[in-house]
């Protein structure tokens, strides 16, 4: 028979021995390997264990009675994104009326910060819109609100979106008064020449008295303003009938010194040009020949009528 091989004895693995202390004898107290907490703590299903929380860090030790309410990692997340929209809503809260200055400091540069505002009021580059006339333009205004922008932490946007506003009100009201304004000579015309056909006078012969009686009555229609008076239908009849009642049938030219005995035309020397010794007396309210020289001139105006026009 063949003979039978025992296996060979091993001998069993050992720890290695740790010697005593050499000061006290002791043999030191080897402390049992914790696993991380999160290695325990969130589950194959997606449940937490809040045991595992027994393991949580110092630093996060605090945040142990708020993690032990929530049962699943879903709850977790539910939670962080209530905190952030929370935040966004809470955190900046308005300050007392009696905030210190430094406070108020800290606050503006955070809201600056937050609103990308502009280091200056210049910043905002408000500038007059290249479609907008310059007679409706307040550059005064317009700074103003930059610097009431900048102080109270106003973002660009919404800035720029209250000038654009503005600036579409503003057209909103330019085109309002040019259709009152076109619609408005439109019926003085209308008038003008309803009047005419009443008294069966033809347009451009009308238009001739009319500019005629306005330079009788001190009116300058190289002047704008003056120009547009006569647009209007009372002044143009009025005017007008001045003309026919002054029997007026020469035109007299502002610039040109009358001579001779015509009371109208002295009138109207004293009245239009510039260079007659009583023109500004004429003009001046103040001056003490005004009075007197008013009544002169409408005195030659009720001479010449009298006389039907004539010398």
């Amino acid at each position: 028979m063949s003979e039978v091989m025992e296996p060979p004895v091993t001998q069993p693995a050992t720890a290695p021995v740790t010697p005593p202390d050499a000061n006290t004898g002791t043999l030191p107290v080897t402390p049992a390997a914790v696993s991380p907490y999160y290695k325990e703590w969130l589950q194959s299903d997606g449940t937490l264990n809040p045991k595992a929380l027994d393991h949580l860090p110092e630093h996060l030790a605090h945040m142990k009675p708020t993690l032990e309410r929530q049962k699943t990692m879903d709850d977790v997340l539910g939670v962080l994104m209530n905190s952030q929209q929370l935040a966004g809503k809470k955190a900046l809260i308005p300050l007392p009326e009696n905030a210190p200055e430094n406070v108020r400091s800290e606050r503006k540069a955070l809201m600056d910060q937050i609103n990308g505002v502009p280091k200056d009021a210049n910043g905002y580059g408000i500038a007059k819109p290249k479609d907008l006339p310059d007679e409706v333009w307040n550059p005064k205004m317009a700074e103003g609100f930059s610097s009431w922008a900048h102080k109270h932490s106003v973002a660009p946007a919404a800035v720029r979106e209250l000038l654009n506003l503005n600036v579409a009100t503003v057209h909103e009201g330019l085109k309002a008064r040019e259709e009152y304004t076109t619609k408005f000579y439109a019926d003085q015309q209308a008038a003008i020449s309803t009047a005419l056909k009443l008294e069966n006078v033809p347009m451009d012969k009308a238009q001739e008295l009319a500019k005629r009686g306005a330079q009788q009555l001190g009116l300058d229609l190289n002047n704008e303003q003056d120009a547009a008076l006569m647009k209007n239908a009372k002044a143009f009849m009025m005017a007008y009938r001045h003309a026919v009642a002054t029997g007026e049938d020469k035109f007299v030219d502002g610039n040109a010194n009358a001579t001779g005995g015509d009371p109208t035309k002295l009138a109207q020397d004293i009245v239009q040009n510039k260079s007659n010794p009583e023109n500004a007396a004429y003009w001046d309210a103040g001056d003490p020949r005004h009075k007197a020289v008013v009544e002169k001139v409408q005195g030659m105006f009720r001479d010449s009528a009298a006389r039907g026009g004539r010398k």
